[in-house]
């Protein structure tokens, strides 16, 4: 809302070439301005552009990314035409501005980039900071608190404040230091059990009597049970990730993906964790050798493997579902289920044995981006194909409203689909 209130500046998608592409980070929305009193009219002021906020009643900032960083710009529709100029330098990263007024803004910024595995030094942390269009430069949060994020800064008092969220995060604790503490949390629903513990990718076995999860840092595989928690398999940040048990309750194993997470080109292996109900370090194998394999999962009775691979995937790396014919040793028979230059990924097999669930790009227009900051962009659906009939696919929910036929309203990442237990849905 401009000062007077009789201006409304918007984030939209509205005349962008085929609106929402499946960006993640970078939704290359345009601005405009509405005039509350004169609905429903609207007037574009900049094309890629979002977050906008109000300077004077005639001067918007916002942020855009531009190359690898992302900066704040400011434009000025006073007059007949728009015109911007970019506040904040190049080489850093500048979001989330909040205008003090038509010359000054608070943004968010990170000076230095990091990577997932580490040790942040000060410049790599995001900080609240002002900015002048003469250039001028003041530094709030480092000196503050230099240690810690510094989110969405807004203004108080006609600019007198900065307001801002801080995630503490040197304060956290890692690796094997946090207690694996459950705790149990009011369910919505009476018969089903609600916990919370530090970790992701948790993950029961068949009978309900042991859950597995990975650490925030994607570096230990964890194991709790009704006589506690404790690691059963560790190395260094980065490396492990989405347990899963067989299926069958008299298969002690747990297959997990060992490599790098997000990065398609890297090599990533799906390894058994053998004996984990008896062993106190057990036993890993290795149960493929080469290309990026994830989300494995088993048939019922343990004996094959499903999962996702780069294999047969070219220079793009696409990705298609296998099966591995033997689950219990390496260097098997790998007979391919899916063909196509897409992502299929996220697959699980069905508790009848029939139906493997698995999430897809199959459906992504034609003309959307390859890839988004390095990933798979959005319009993931749902199907489901047979196992032992590749040429059996169901599509059970679609995030592409314009493909044909389809009624849905979803779009984006629909994604780590999963049976219920009985199978029925």
């Amino acid at each position: 809302m401009s000062p007077s209130g009789k201006l409304v500046a918007v984030a939209s998608f509205q005349r962008k070439d085929g609106g929402w592409d499946g960006e993640i980070e970078d939704l290359q929305t345009n601005i405009f301005v509405m005039n509350v009193k004169r609905p429903p009219g609207c007037k574009l002021v900049v094309r890629n552009g979002g977050w906008p906020t109000w300077g004077s009643e005639s001067v918007l900032f916002f942020h855009r990314k531009v190359g690898d960083f992302w900066g704040v710009f400011r434009v000025d529709i006073g007059g007949g035409s728009a015109t911007e100029t970019r506040v904040t330098p190049e080489g850093i990263t500048a979001i989330t501005p909040a205008a003090i007024n038509e010359t000054t803004v608070a943004v968010a910024t990170i000076r230095q980039k990091s990577g997932f595995s580490d040790v942040r030094v000060e410049a790599q942390y995001r900080h609240s900071e002002i900015f002048d269009t003469t250039g001028a430069n003041t530094k709030i949060t480092q000196k503050i608190r230099p240690k810690a994020d510094h989110f969405n800064p807004f203004v108080i008092n006609g600019g007198k404040r900065i307001g801002y969220h801080r995630a503490k995060s040197e304060m956290l604790q890692s690796g094997d230091d946090i207690p694996r503490q459950f705790y149990k949390l009011d369910s919505p629903h009476p018969d089903v059990g609600l916990f919370r513990v530090a970790g992701v990718f948790p993950t029961f076995n068949r009978d309900g009597s042991m859950v597995s999860f990975v650490d925030n840092e994607f570096k230990s595989v964890w194991v709790a049970d009704s006589k506690g928690s404790r690691i059963v398999y560790g190395r260094g940040a980065d490396n492990v990730f989405s347990p899963v048990w067989s299926q069958n309750p008299d298969i002690d194993t747990l297959y997990v993906c060992m490599g790098p997470s997000f990065q398609s080109k890297e090599r990533l292996d799906i390894c058994a964790i053998v004996n984990v109900k008896t062993s106190k370090r057990p036993p890993v194998q290795r149960l493929t050798n080469g290309f990026n394999n994830a989300f494995p999962s088993t048939n019922p009775e343990g004996t094959k493997l499903v999962f996702r691979s780069t294999k047969d995937g070219g220079e793009k790396k696409h990705k298609n579902l296998y099966i591995m014919q033997d689950a219990q040793s390496p260097g098997g028979e790998i007979t391919r289920l899916t063909n196509g230059e897409w992502t299929d990924t996220h697959c699980q097999w069905s508790p009848s044995g029939n139906w493997i669930v698995f999430s897809s790009t199959r459906d992504k227009p034609v003309g959307a981006p390859e890839t988004d900051n390095g990933l798979d962009p959005g319009y993931f659906a749902v199907f489901i194909v047979k196992w032992n009939d590749p040429s059996v696919v169901v599509r059970v929910v679609t995030s592409a409203s314009n493909v044909p036929g389809s009624v849905s309203s979803i779009a984006g990442h629909v994604n780590h689909p999963f049976f219920s237990p009985d199978g029925r849905s």
